[in-house]
């Protein structure tokens, strides 16, 4: 005999075949509700409505691969009843949801490049207006130092003119004798009847010795002399002196009547100069006898130097125009580099 048992929730239908029946007769059907538990129970049929008597009886003894069949078939009841196009239907939607939550993101991120970009590119701008500003301010600023020192250069030359000018009609008699007491009016008189010109006390507004007194010379040296400065009333009258002493180069002190005592020494004439052309005029020397040239001479305050004779003649002014003139570059600036 079989027997079929379908479930329905917890109850079980059996269905009882006899095994000596031919398959035309129908197979009997037993109902009979068997609660699941944990004791054992006995399970007898009942009988069927033919008439044919028959027990049947189960006996069940629950265990737990059972209780886990029946608990993993009403979970699998529960998932299908669900309906499975919906599930698929939500997970759709999120998914386009989720999309374009990602497009709207990359259109921020898109407006987010092109602001950085933008930005970057203000700031080269920004970067290349400065550097062009920068540049052009240090530009400026050469230029301007430059012409600043072109022009300080400039008022230096005027200045050192106007007061080689204030000093037209001055004269300065070098290495001559000084003595004690001496009178210097009296000594620029004899001087210029020594050169063959003819001077009176008038003509003379001031002579005067300039610098410092000389220490005491050593027991048998000779004290060098101050110049001796003198300021005449014409121009024409120091020019007459000065074209005088040219003439009689090499003039000594013989025969003139002075207080000084010693023997007697050359001494020369010359237009006085500045401060500032007087140590021009010595640098100036001093590098044409380095270079070879033969002649640098003043004349109205100004200094002129020539290589050799016939040739002609350069002013000098800076000691620019010393390095320019005789290539030498061991010269000295007493305002700087003056152009």
């Amino acid at each position: 005999m079989f027997i079929v048992i379908s479930k329905t929730k917890k109850n079980f239908d059996i269905v009882s075949l006899r095994s000596d029946t031919t398959l035309s007769k129908p197979p009997v059907r037993v109902q009979q509700s068997i609660p699941v538990s944990n004791s054992d129970e006995s399970m007898t049929t009942s009988t069927g409505p033919s008439g044919d008597n028959q027990n049947v009886t189960l006996r069940m003894k629950p265990t737990p691969a059972v209780e886990e069949f029946v608990l993993n078939d009403s979970r699998d009841e529960s998932i299908n009843s669900q309906d499975p196009m919906t599930d698929v239907k939500a997970l759709a939607e999120e998914l386009r949801a989720m999309r374009r939550e990602i497009s709207r993101m990359c259109d921020k991120i898109d407006k987010i490049d092109s602001f950085a970009n933008t930005v970057n590119m203000r700031m080269d701008r920004m970067e290349a207006r400065i550097d062009s500003l920068e540049n052009k301010k240090t530009e400026f600023e050469s230029c301007r130092i430059i012409a600043l020192e072109e022009t300080v250069s400039q008022l230096k030359l005027e200045i050192q003119d106007r007061d080689q000018e204030v000093l037209g009609n001055d004269i300065e008699i070098a290495s001559f004798p000084e003595g004690k007491n001496e009178n210097t009016t009296h000594l620029i008189l004899t001087v210029a009847k020594k050169l063959g010109v003819e001077l009176e006390e008038r003509d003379v507004v001031k002579a005067q010795r300039v610098g410092p007194v000389p220490a005491p010379a050593e027991e048998g040296a000779v004290r060098r002399p101050r110049p001796l400065v003198v300021r005449l009333a014409r121009r024409d009258t120091r020019d007459s002196l000065l074209r005088a002493a040219r003439v009689r180069r090499g003039v000594t002190t013989e025969g003139m009547d002075l207080q000084a005592p010693g023997p007697s020494r050359k001494f020369y004439v010359n237009e006085r100069l500045t401060k500032v052309n007087r140590r021009l005029f010595q640098k100036a020397r001093e590098a044409a006898k380095r270079a070879n040239f033969r002649f640098v001479w003043t004349r109205e305050g100004k200094i002129y130097t020539r290589k050799e004779q016939g040739t002609a003649s350069i002013r000098l002014r800076t000691d620019c125009d010393i390095v320019r003139v005789f290539e030498d570059c061991n010269v000295g600036s007493e305002y700087g580099n003056m152009q």
